[in-house]
């Protein structure tokens, strides 16, 4: 996939100003919804860096779809601050900071699969070929090239979600925020999702995905876990993976990989390190067979 060009083109209409994307920034961050007798959020501390993929880790019900619309924008907290370089987020472009909800179908907003796409940024002011070039540079990012005059409501739930995040990047942000993007697809489809969000962050934008299945957090530099509302953990995967008793605090399973590996270790084999994938695994099984 190729690197999406950085255009920053300027807001049709926009007051809001545009800060410097040096990183998305929670701090004390806690959220209550009217009504309820406990905060879904407690005293969060989170920091995302451009070119960054963070995985937001928790079970159902941990706050993880709360923190994403906190970190958007979208919903106000109850107390603490979102920031984007500095910058409160409420002052700042509604566009640096892309939120892709859980249902892709709440995202989606046109009929055709180039309408939906050009929507966000014809609301920039981009309008006939350079709109026309940014519809197909998004779905090539995607690897919806073709699909322009497909109908929304044709395609598949996969195929819905890559669209739901082609409209997001339409608009060029700083920082894209996808709540739960695999929970819809097959595994295979989940792969392919989370290799476009590898993509997204090499070309420069900062990436925070939530999930509830443990091994797709291999994904990210960076993983925080969340458990009922406070952050219990944040570090590598790798240190997250290999820790039974914080995944079994979360009530979540063990990737596959990490369990054969703790089942090859009870049964004498020698692997060393913590390997997430089986690349990592696999010159090792060679050598012991050898």
């Amino acid at each position: 996939m190729s690197r999406l060009e950085r255009s920053f083109f300027q807001e049709a209409g926009a007051p809001r100003q545009r800060a410097q994307p040096s990183g998305l920034v929670a701090r004390t961050l806690t959220h209550r919804y009217s009504g309820w007798a406990e905060p879904v959020l407690r005293a969060i501390d989170l920091e995302l860096l451009p070119g960054e993929i963070v995985t937001l880790l928790g079970a159902n019900g941990s706050g993880k779809s709360t923190m994403c619309l906190l970190l958007a924008g979208v919903l106000a907290p109850s107390s603490g601050a979102v920031t984007l370089g500095g910058v409160p987020i409420e002052q700042c472009s509604q566009f640096q900071v892309q939120l892709v909800q859980q249902s892709a179908d709440d995202n989606l907003v046109a009929p055709t699969v180039s309408e939906d796409v050009g929507y966000g940024a014809s609301n920039r002011g981009l309008r006939g070929p350079e709109l026309e070039r940014r519809v197909e540079e998004c779905l090539a990012a995607v690897g919806l090239t073709g699909f322009e005059r497909r109908q929304v409501a044709s395609l598949s739930g996969g195929e819905r979600q890559r669209l739901a995040i082609a409209g997001a990047l339409a608009v060029d942000p700083d920082f894209l925020i996808l709540d739960e993007p695999t929970s819809a697809v097959d595994p295979i489809t989940a792969d392919h999702l989370l290799e476009l969000v590898r993509s997204i962050a090499q070309a420069g934008a900062g990436v925070l995905f939530t999930t509830h299945h443990a091994a797709e957090a291999r994904w990210a530099d960076r993983v925080v876990v969340l458990d009922a509302g406070s952050v219990v953990e944040s570090a590598e995967p790798r240190d997250v993976l290999y820790d039974d008793a914080l995944l079994a605090q979360l009530g979540l399973e063990a990737p596959p990989i990490v369990q054969l590996v703790r089942e090859l270790r009870e049964r004498g084999v020698s692997i060393g390190g913590q390997p997430l994938t089986p690349d990592e695994l696999w010159p090792q099984l060679c050598h012991f067979s050898s």
